[in-house]
C-alpha cells in the first residue's frame, strides 16, 4: 500500500517541539475548567466518570528513535502506571515515540487527563491499523472485513492518505456504525493539509477553539465529497493532538456512564446492539449518541482562561453552514459537563415511538431511533415536545445519523455507501392557529443538523425529525441530544456562559467553566472558595476601575467589590442527579 501518515500536532512526524509540548505538565484545572469538568467533578465527586472499564486504541504515525521507527508511548511513564499498553503493531523493543507518549498523557494519563480510570489500551502504527492489523484495506485475494475489537474509543491523532483513501473511509465508517467504535480524529495544526481521516462521516473530527486548524473535508469520490464541516468540535488545546486525546477521553467517559447505567436506555423495540466482539452497548452508549450529545452540549460562547475565545460563532453569512454548523468551530467548545448531562438525563422516546409518553421531554436528553424513515413501516417523522420555561432559555440540538455502509460478509466486504438526508426543525406550537417554523436545519450533504436557537418564555416548542425533501423511503437509526439553558436577561446569550446577568454582558464570568446557569459563581479559579485568589481573576477581567466591577461605587475595583459580589450571589449550586 502506498501511504503517507504524519502526527497531526507537527509539520513532520518527529516533532520535537510538539512532543515537548504533550509531555510538558499541562495546566489540568484551567483546561478542566474551560471544558465543564472542574464543575462536573466537584459536583460528582467519586460518582464522576473516568473511563473505567472502557478499553481504547491510540493510533499513531511512525517516528524515528535510534534508526528504528515507532509508534509506542512510553509504558514506563509514572502517568502509566497499572495500565496495560499492548504492543499491537509490533513496534521495535524499547523504542517509544514522544508524540505518542504526550497524546497518551492527555488521553488516559493518571493525573493528566479527564479518564484516568482508562487502563487498556491497544497502541498501533497507522500503516499496520489501515492494513493488515485492523482496516485490512486494501487486501489482496477477498476484501475481508476490518477485525472485530472489544475497544469502544480509538484516538487519531495523525493524518494519512493512501492510494486507497475511499476503501479506507468506507471501512471505519462501516466499522463505527457496526461495533459502536467511537473513532475521534484530529485536524491538521494550521490548515496546510486536510486529513483523511477526518472526512469520514461516523467519525469525531476535532479542532481547536483558536481556530488554528485546517477546514471541511477531501474530495475523495461521489460519497466523500469535499467542502463538509469539519470540525465537529473544537478544544481549548495548543494542538489538535492535545485536543483530539481530551475529546478521546470525554467519549469514554460518556461510554462508562452509559454501560453503569442500562436503565438509561429506553427505546421500546431496541434498547441495546451486541457488537462483533459480544459486547452489548445500550443505547446511551451508541456511537451516534455521544457524538451528538457531545456536539449538542459544546459551548457556542466562550470565556476561557486557557486560549483564545469563540465570541462570533455564525457571526458571519459565510461561517453558517447548510446543517447549522460554524465552519471553523463546528458546534463549539467540547463541555463535559452538559455531555454527561445529556446522557444522564436519559433516553427520551419521540411521541411516534411512544405514543403513551405523548413525546414529551425533559431540559436535557437523547433519543435514539433504531428504525427510522418511511421503509418497512418505519416512522417517517420524530415529535419531541419540550418544556414550557418560565423564563427565555436557549436550545441546542444536535440531530446525527450514520453513513450507511454495506458490510457483506466476513470474507468480502461490500463497501458500498449510501448517505440518507433527514432535516432538523424547531416549531412553535403554543397557538390554536397551527404550528409556525421557528428554525430548521436541512443540509443534504453531511449527517449531522443542529440548531442553537432561543427559546420563549410561555410558549410551547416541539422538535421534529424528517426526511429530507427528496429523499425516498428507507430503514436506518437516528440520534437526537438536546439541552435548554436559561437565558434570563434575554439577550440570546446561554446562563451556562451569561453566568452573571445582574452585571450585564461585560461581565461573562463562568470562569470554572462549570456551566451552571443558576446564580453568578465568585468563585473564579474554581477551587471552592471566594477569597483573594479570586479578586485577582475579577480585576484582571474588568481591569482596576470598571465601572461594572465597582460595586461598592468607590471608583476602585477592589477586595470590597469582590466581598460585595459574593454577598449578593454567593455560589451557584449544581444538578442533583447522581448517577453511576
Amino acid at each position: 500500500m502506498k501511504s503517507s501518515v504524519g502526527a497531526v500536532g507537527s509539520t513532520t512526524a518527529g516533532g520535537l517541539g510538539l512532543a515537548a509540548l504533550l509531555l510538558a505538565p499541562p495546566s489540568l484545572a484551567d483546561y478542566r475548567r474551560d471544558i465543564g469538568h472542574a464543575g462536573l467533578a466537584q459536583e460528582l465527586g467519586p460518582l464522576l466518570p473516568m473511563g473505567a472499564g472502557v478499553s481504547v486504541v491510540q493510533v499513531e504515525a511512525p517516528v524515528e528513535v535510534a534508526g528504528a521507527k515507532t509508534w509506542m508511548p512510553d509504558p514506563g511513564q509514572t502517568e502509566f502506571a497499572g495500565k496495560t499498553i499492548t504492543n499491537s503493531s509490533s513496534a521495535p523493543a524499547g523504542l517509544y515515540s514522544g508524540h505518542a507518549t504526550g497524546v497518551g498523557r492527555a488521553f488516559y494519563g493518571s493525573s493528566s487527563s479527564i479518564a484516568p480510570g482508562i487502563t487498556a489500551i491497544a497502541a498501533y502504527g497507522a500503516e499496520d491499523w489501515i492494513g493488515a492489523g485492523y482496516l485490512r484495506s486494501p487486501t489482496s485475494g477477498l476484501p475481508r472485513q476490518p477485525l472485530a475489537l472489544a475497544a469502544r474509543v480509538a484516538n487519531h491523532s495523525w493524518v494519512g492518505s493512501s492510494t486507497a483513501d475511499g476503501d479506507i473511509l468506507r471501512r471505519t465508517d462501516w466499522a463505527i456504525h457496526r461495533d459502536e467504535f467511537i473513532h475521534v480524529v484530529g485536524l491538521t495544526n494550521g490548515g496546510a493539509n486536510l486529513p483523511l481521516m477526518a472526512t469520514g462521516f461516523n467519525v469525531i473530527a476535532v479542532g481547536r477553539t483558536d481556530g488554528g486548524h485546517g477546514r471541511g473535508s477531501v474530495a475523495v469520490d461521489g460519497i466523500y465529497t469535499a467542502g463538509r464541516v469539519r470540525p465537529h468540535l473544537v478544544v481549548p488545546a495548543a494542538t489538535t493532538s492535545q485536543g483530539t486525546a481530551w475529546a478521546s477521553g470525554a467519549a469514554a467517559m460518556l461510554a462508562e456512564l452509559a454501560a453503569a447505567n442500562p436503565a438509561l436506555a429506553t427505546d421500546p423495540v431496541s434498547p441495546s446492539v451486541t457488537t462483533r466482539s459480544g459486547s452489548v452497548v445500550t443505547s446511551a452508549g451508541r456511537s451516534a449518541v455521544i457524538k451528538a450529545a457531545l456536539m449538542a452540549g459544546a459551548l457556542r460562547q466562550t470565556f476561557n482562561t486557557t486560549t483564545a475565545d469563540i465570541v462570533d460563532y455564525r457571526s458571519a453569512a459565510a461561517r453558517r453552514s447548510a446543517n447549522g454548523l460554524d465552519t471553523v468551530f463546528g458546534a463549539g467548545q467540547l463541555h463535559v459537563g452538559h455531555g454527561y448531562r445529556i446522557i444522564v438525563a436519559g433516553e427520551q422516546n419521540s411521541l411516534e415511538d411512544d405514543p403513551a409518553g405523548g413525546g414529551r421531554v425533559g431540559s436535557y436528553g437523547f433519543d435514539h431511533d433504531p428504525r427510522f424513515g418511511g421503509a418497512s413501516g418505519t416512522n417517517t417523522g420524530g415529535t419531541y415536545r419540550l418544556p414550557v420555561g418560565q423564563r427565555d432559555g436557549m436550545l441546542a440540538v444536535t440531530l446525527a445519523w450514520n453513513l450507511r455502509v454495506a458490510g457483506g460478509i466476513p470474507s468480502l466486504f461490500n463497501g458500498t455507501a449510501e448517505l440518507f438526508d433527514l432535516d432538523l426543525a424547531l416549531l412553535d406550537v403554543t397557538d390554536p392557529a397551527g404550528p409556525v417554523i421557528v428554525a430548521s436545519s436541512a443540509g443534504s450533504g453531511d449527517n449531522t443538523e443542529n440548531l442553537w436557537v432561543p427559546l420563549r418564555a410561555g410558549r410551547r416548542y416541539a422538535m421534529e425529525v424528517r426526511r429530507g425533501t427528496g429523499q425516498v423511503d428507507f430503514d436506518w437509526p437516528y440520534a437526537l441530544a438536546w439541552r435548554i439553558a436559561e437565558d434570563r436577561d434575554g439577550d440570546g446569550t446561554a446562563d451556562d456562559v451569561d453566568n452573571c446577568t445582574q452585571l450585564g454582558n461585560a461581565s461573562q464570568l463562568d470562569a470554572d467553566g462549570d456551566g451552571y446557569g443558576n446564580a453568578c459563581d465568585a468563585d473564579f479559579n474554581g477551587d471552592g472558595a471566594v477569597n483573594f485568589a479570586d479578586l485577582a481573576t475579577f480585576r484582571s477581567r474588568f481591569g482596576s476601575t470598571d465601572a461594572q466591577a465597582d460595586l461598592t461605587g468607590d471608583g476602585v475595583v477592589n477586595f470590597a467589590d469582590l466581598a460585595r459580589f459574593r454577598e449578593l450571589f454567593g455560589r451557584a449550586p449544581g444538578p442533583s442527579a447522581r448517577v453511576r
